[in-house]
């Protein structure tokens, strides 16, 4: 089977977030598979440079890729919206040549230039649209773009993946005519190479000054409403009520809520025990999950697709709290994780449970970690996706 994947940033153009990264992991794995696989992207690298070959290197992997020069590198990467004019001439020109298209973006030039000429010739196409659909920000815009060409993406759609119910709740929510039967769910992977030998415990402790036995809380994310780092806090109370030594730790970048959340906890009478961290990256955002006693996700919306960070943590073989409202939520039973409700008394009941009884909590860590190198690694993610492009071959 020859595919078509379709994204404005590819690997290593990493310095634009995560579906660089993933969209290379799923091709990758999708040619390992035997799928022959072509990827067509723009030169995006990052805030200062194109993509050149001999400076940033050629992604491994038995991948034909072709990348179209942006109209403007300040433009893609400030205003993330990439422009390739050459993509869509050639577009025109090869979209016969494939057996399915996978568009792996939403809301963007070239998504819906493959789409128009996928839909012209009669090469049906997969729809990806990595949580890109809700119109939370700048709702005007991206109304005016779903009239002019978002629906069609999804009316003309042969099959659409969503991460989780979460996700594909959105979709019938922004699209109410969306056919439910051409959805399927497919959760988002993680590099198992990364989580093979994690840091020795005891680095992000002794970095704080914190004593072996302090039991440690968990939060890696953006400080954003949707994110529930408020919910956190406020459900301290309770666990520093039973837990009088916990302390909880938060991780990640302001995205405009770290005053508030710092004067929640001092008016709280927690700012000794809770501690904004700011954002940690690679080894030491690992080192915090080989680190803390429980992960906790308290996400508020259903806007939470999936949370990474959760398979993060248990790939760490650390314990984890999330609430219903995370996507991830679905994919992960009880023995795994602690799903609950996203309220004070909920969040606080499942973090006290795990942090009271030494045997629950290496016993989720552990089948945590079994069900991410089983459920979560990215040659399982991509088999799901190839399960889908056959059924949709064997359909056309």
């Amino acid at each position: 089977m020859k595919v078509l994947q379709i994204v404005s940033s590819f690997a290593p153009a990493y310095a634009y977030g995560g579906p660089a990264r993933s969209s290379y992991k799923i091709s990758k794995n999708l040619s390992d598979l035997g799928t022959e696989v072509h990827i067509y992207t723009t030169d995006a690298f990052d805030s200062e440079n194109r993509y050149d070959p001999e400076k940033h290197g050629i992604p491994e992997g038995n991948l034909t890729i072709e990348r179209f020069r942006n109209l403007s590198n300040k433009m893609a990467y400030e205003y993330n919206l990439c422009l390739a004019p050459g993509m869509a001439r050639k577009l025109s020109q090869s979209i016969t040549h494939f057996d399915i298209v996978h568009i792996q973006e939403f809301r963007t030039p070239q998504a819906a230039i493959a789409r128009h000429y996928a839909s012209k010739a009669g090469v049906p196409y997969v729809l990806q649209t990595r949580g890109g659909v809700p119109r939370t920000l700048k709702p005007k815009q991206k109304w005016v773009f779903d009239q002019l060409a978002g629906k069609h993406l999804f009316q003309d759609a042969a099959r659409i993946i969503a991460t989780s119910e979460s996700e594909s709740d959105r979709y019938y929510e922004v699209f109410p005519s969306t056919n439910s039967d051409k959805v399927r769910h497919v959760p988002n992977g993680v590099d198992l190479d990364i989580y093979e030998h994690p840091p020795s415990p005891g680095k992000f402790r002794a970095k704080r000054d914190i004593g072996p036995d302090v039991p440690v809380v968990l939060f890696v994310g953006r400080l954003d409403d949707m994110k529930g780092v408020d919910l956190l806090i406020d459900s301290f109370t309770e666990v520093h009520e039973e837990i009088p030594d916990a302390e909880l730790f938060i991780v990640g970048p302001d995205d405009g809520l770290l005053d508030d959340l710092e004067n929640q906890a001092t008016t709280l009478g927690l700012d000794n025990i809770v501690h904004f961290v700011g954002p940690l990256y690679d080894d030491a955002k690992l080192e915090a999950y080989v680190d803390a006693d429980v992960f906790v996700l308290p996400s508020k919306y259903r806007y939470e697709s999936f949370g990474n960070v959760v398979i993060e943590a248990m790939a760490c073989e650390t314990a984890v709290v999330l609430t219903e409202k995370c996507g991830a939520a679905e994919w992960i039973p009880p023995e795994a994780g602690r799903t609950a409700e996203p309220n004070t008394s909920g969040i606080a009941d499942g973090i006290t449970e795990i942090l009271n009884d030494d045997q629950v909590r290496a016993n989720m860590a552990k089948t945590g970690r079994e069900l991410v190198v089983e459920k979560f690694n990215w040659y399982a993610v991509s088999k799901s996706i190839e399960d889908i492009y056959m059924e949709v071959a064997s359909t056309e």
